[in-house]
């Protein structure tokens, strides 16, 4: 088993990590724990890489800036080698060992480790003990809409409930449901029903327009003319000119009264 070795480095050395899950560096945080090793001194040291004459920290980047705060000239630091995995490994492992880690800052994180790194996500995945899956769905956070990568930021709708309404095709439904999810709450289980009924009712509707479609080809102009009765005023109309609503049957009583008038 390898020796641990603390060496006491000039602060002024110390520089911020290029990849972090979370800097939490909010100031009553670092003056808690200040404090804390003002009282009982610094348990565990930071651990660092060499970078040049410098010294990127791995772990413990709060614990550096609560040492900063106290004016320490030196830190005690384990320096590491400079080996991606072993640096990655140990940042990593820390960061999870938070259980308040936000979902969408975890997803920032694991991108910026792919881009620092050049690692792919499978070999990220083997480094943080995670499957691929768990990487590539977090990382996708990030191509979300900006309404439901900042929902999940936030935390109004869980990371289970955003990743089954992203899979809803149609912008405009998925715009829809992620609102009525944000406003009124949603499981991961209503999400995946409602996102599996729009999957039923898409697929029905294509199945019928591509079987209008081979019955409405016309040979002489090679084009094809797909029309549909209106659920409103019962008219034949091009499938182009329809919009897609989702409305209750006393609505939809509703407008055909007010289409007849």
């Amino acid at each position: 088993m390898r020796e641990i070795i603390i060496n006491n480095i000039d602060i002024k050395k110390i520089i911020k990590p290029k990849s972090s899950m979370r800097l939490d560096t909010q100031e009553s945080n670092i003056d808690d724990l200040a404090k804390s090793i003002d009282k009982v001194g610094l348990i565990n040291p930071i651990t660092v890489v060499p970078r040049g004459k410098y010294f990127e920290v791995v772990a413990g980047f709060r614990r550096y800036l609560a040492i900063d705060k106290l004016k320490w000239k030196e830190v005690p630091c384990i320096i590491i080698e400079e080996n991606t995995e072993m640096a990655v490994g140990i940042m990593t492992a820390e960061n999870y060992e938070r259980e308040d880690v936000n979902t969408f800052d975890e997803a920032c994180y694991l991108k910026k480790l792919m881009d620092a790194t050049q690692l792919s996500q499978k070999a990220l995945s083997k480094i943080i003990n995670r499957s691929e899956s768990y990487v590539s769905e977090r990382i996708a956070i990030l191509n979300y809409t900006p309404e439901l990568r900042d929902a999940v930021y936030k935390g109004t709708l869980s990371f289970s409930v955003a990743r089954e309404l992203n899979k809803i095709s149609d912008e405009a439904d998925k715009h829809m449901y992620i609102r009525y999810a944000i406003d009124n709450g949603c499981t991961p289980d209503i999400a995946r029903r409602w996102r599996k009924e729009l999957d039923a009712r898409a697929e029905i509707s294509s199945q019928q327009i591509g079987e209008k479609a081979v019955d409405n080809y016309n040979k002489e102009t090679n084009k094809t003319t797909v029309m549909i009765i209106c659920k409103i005023c019962n008219e034949n109309v091009d499938v182009n000119d329809l919009v897609t609503m989702y409305v209750c049957k006393n609505c939809v009583s509703v407008l055909r009264k007010a289409a007849a008038i």
